[in-house]
């Protein structure tokens, strides 16, 4: 089935907005917070975030594969987003939340809001296949019969597979760490809520998932290279040590090349 996303109930393609170019991904990470993360906004800059990324920076584009109401009202409900979720999602009508009187209460279905496109997912991890496949896979689940690939679920496979659909071939990774601590878990304030057991918790948890994302990362690495697919990862420190690093400065100068800065120039143009 092609193209591989919906919306408004009609199949859409999205391979038109990379067009072989570059984009950045923005993970959450704390390391995220050590850039200058106002180069995202510079001319010829695309970025897509994930979960609760668009905390720090604003993307154009953001990937959730986690439940909905998970995720502030504000990303939802900013028309300049491009919501990439799991159809699944919108077929059950899931909705989303939003603050009032500092409370959490649920608010419209996901569908409702501006921007939404969907894509039908699998946890079925299939090196050889994956690229080619028309869903979007984010791990490898219980239902998985491969036995000798690791368990685990993440936005991250995710994201790259969206980027690669949207028609991206080079992908910059930001604040992909690959590493929680329990005192700084994330580029933005902690926001588990402590009576659920706390970072001590959490943080064995996640990393030992970023271990098997790691594992995916490998098997996929010479996938990618057929298919013309090149990630860099811009932590040095990262624990995700599969991709090469490229300083960050030096990859926005990449991508934005000679393309015009701040306002534009306009002297000339009207003239043939």
């Amino acid at each position: 089935m092609w193209p591989p996303f919906h919306s408004q109930n009609r199949q859409i393609d999205l391979s038109w907005i990379g067009a072989g170019g570059a984009c950045f991904i923005t993970l959450c990470g704390p390391s995220l917070n050590e850039n200058n993360l106002s180069h995202l906004t510079r001319r010829g800059v695309y970025t897509i975030g994930v979960n609760g990324s668009p905390a720090v920076v604003r993307p154009n584009a953001w990937v959730c594969i986690d439940p909905v109401d998970k995720f502030p009202d504000a990303i939802w409900l900013d028309p300049a987003v491009v919501k990439l979720v799991p159809s699944v999602f919108v077929r059950n009508g899931k909705r989303i939340r939003t603050r009032i009187d500092g409370n959490l209460v649920e608010s419209v279905e996901c569908s409702q809001c501006p921007g939404v496109v969907t894509f039908d997912r699998n946890d079925t991890f299939s090196p050889k296949g994956w690229i080619h496949e028309d869903t979007v896979n984010w791990g490898n689940g219980r239902s998985s019969s491969r036995n000798n690939i690791p368990r685990g679920l993440s936005v991250f496979p995710a994201a790259l597979k969206v980027a690669y659909l949207m028609g991206f071939r080079t992908v910059y990774l930001l604040g992909a760490d690959f590493h929680m601590s329990p005192e700084s878990p994330y580029a933005f304030p902690n926001p588990h809520d402590p009576s659920g057991g706390g970072m001590e918790l959490i943080a064995p948890r996640n990393n030992a998932l970023f271990e098997s994302v790691s594992v995916f990362m490998r098997l996929l690495l010479p996938e990618f290279t057929k298919a013309g697919f090149r990630v860099f990862n811009c932590n040095k420190r990262s624990s995700l040590t599969v991709f090469p690093f490229i300083d960050y400065e030096e990859a926005v100068d990449v991508v934005t090349g000679r393309i015009e800065q701040g306002p534009l120039n306009m002297q000339g143009w009207y003239t043939r």
